[in-house]
């Protein structure tokens, strides 16, 4: 299974359960009490008489496993604590706030395939044009089916949508918005990976500020650490099935998040002419930037 798959693992109940842990004594708690703290008799009552086929316990259950299996918790004799692998930060108080961080690197690393199938869907979303990005279910599938066809990265019906549209906003890749429809608005989806890039600033540069580093090698930098964004494995495995972007050129959704991040004062874009450069286009502007800055007090 994986978060795409299990409707039950949404991010608030991951959420949840993580800081449950983060409280518990020595981060650790049986996982019978877990899963009963995270489906109280009061919730399970409600589900009985709602008549909610896994209401209550069974979203516990499903919630913790999704867990264990992404790593971010390991059970030992029954109890179930924090995984030790994690770091330091993320077992501590407050870790929470990197949460989102945290949970991208468990999902996409090369050596963790479960929710592999969450980082093709994201990586595919991301190369789509930033302006004409298919943002409902029916869009969405409509363009899956078109462009990539087969299990279309899993996303097949509805109840997978929602968890790829649930996770990837979660995760600082996509937003979403009103959508006008007639005389009626309903909830819509836009590829950004601004919240996910921003997060990264600090190990992109390499913890240094006001130093120019080439956008190239960060470009390679941040594939590397998060594989869904360019030059990515998940990314390359989604180009090479339906097609690359223009050479030299960042997807319009990456590049609007630098951007972004610089009007925000975070960073600053330069374009020294005897370096190499890539193209950020944004509608029919273009610009091309050799390099970035991380900026003080950001």
């Amino acid at each position: 299974m994986s978060v795409l798959s299990e409707a039950y693992a949404v991010p608030s109940r991951v959420i949840g359960a993580y800081r449950y842990l983060l409280q518990a004594r020595n981060r650790s708690e049986s996982r019978e009490a877990l899963e009963a703290a995270l489906a109280p008799e009061s919730l399970r009552r409600a589900a009985a008489e709602e008549d909610r086929e896994g209401g209550g316990l069974k979203m516990a259950q499903a919630t913790v496993r999704e867990c264990l299996a992404m790593r971010l918790f390991e059970e030992d004799g029954g109890d179930v604590r924090l995984h030790p692998d994690l770091p330091e930060t993320a077992r501590e108080a407050g870790g929470e706030q990197a949460l989102p961080l945290l949970l991208s690197d468990l999902f996409f690393g090369p050596r963790r395939e479960n929710n592999h199938d969450l980082g093709l869907v994201i990586a595919w979303y991301l190369t789509l044009d930033a302006d004409d990005a298919p943002g409902t279910w029916d869009a969405v599938d409509k363009a899956l089916r078109e462009r990539v066809g087969g299990a279309r990265f899993g996303v097949t019906n509805t109840t997978p949508y929602g968890m790829f549209e649930d996770w990837a906003c979660y995760l600082g890749f996509a937003w979403k918005h009103a959508l006008k429809v007639r005389d009626a608005s309903r909830d819509a989806m836009t590829p950004d990976p601004t919240a996910q890039l921003r997060w990264r600033l600090p190990v992109l540069f390499q913890g240094r500020r006001n130093e120019r580093h080439g956008l190239p090698e960060l470009t390679a930098r941040l594939g590397s650490a998060c594989p869904v964004l360019e030059g990515g494995f998940l990314r390359q495995r989604v180009e090479e099935q339906v097609g690359a972007g223009e050479p030299g050129s960042l997807s319009s959704a990456t590049a609007r998040a630098w951007l972004r991040l610089e009007e925000e004062g975070a960073v600053e874009l330069v374009r020294e002419s005897d370096a190499p450069a890539l193209t950020l286009a944004d509608g029919e502007d273009r610009r091309a930037v050799s390099h970035a800055v991380w900026l003080q007090g950001n």
